[in-house]
């Protein structure tokens, strides 16, 4: 009978918390990232907002040429699928489109990325973590497994300024 009556009122409290979870906004994870330059050797990296925070849009520059865009993605949640998507185009005259599979947990946006070389149809995905090190500072890393312990492809630190 007791844990009854603690299961009537606690039942309340976990469909509160269950739908706090639902109305939260899936891209929040991006927040940090929003609004500000993030560099990287002769790269800089945006990030800002979509309309009604239901996407993300970032940019990547050449340092040399801050009006040429290199790289947009815009990454949106996808509620059929429960994940992140994104979707990346490059000036790359070898990459035709990226397409980005994703979410975040705590402070990491795990990704997996399929790069379509320009006549390419089939391609094998890639795998990325985005950690956010601090306010100021997150890291890319990039691997051909989907194991994070294994030896990245690339590994590049962004600093916000």
């Amino acid at each position: 009978m007791r844990f009854l009556v603690i299961l009537i009122f606690l039942l309340p409290a976990v469909s509160v918390y269950a739908q706090q979870e639902e109305n939260q906004n899936p891209l929040e994870g991006f927040s940090t990232l929003i609004d500000g330059e993030w560099y990287s050797g002769n790269m800089v990296q945006t990030y800002e907002w979509g309309v009604g925070k239901k996407s993300v849009i970032s940019r990547g520059y050449n340092l040399a040429d801050t009006e040429r865009i290199l790289t947009e993605t815009t990454w949106v949640w996808h509620p059929e699928r429960k994940k992140i998507v994104g979707f990346g185009i490059t000036r790359s005259s070898d990459i035709e489109f990226i397409e980005y599979e994703a979410n975040f947990k705590n402070d990491t946006l795990k990704s997996v990325v399929w790069t379509y070389p320009e006549g390419i149809k089939e391609v094998s995905p890639t795998f990325e973590l985005l950690v956010l090190q601090d306010v100021d500072k997150f890291t890319l890393k990039s691997f051909k497994e989907p194991d994070e312990n294994s030896v990245p492809i690339s590994s590049i630190t962004h600093i916000k300024k």
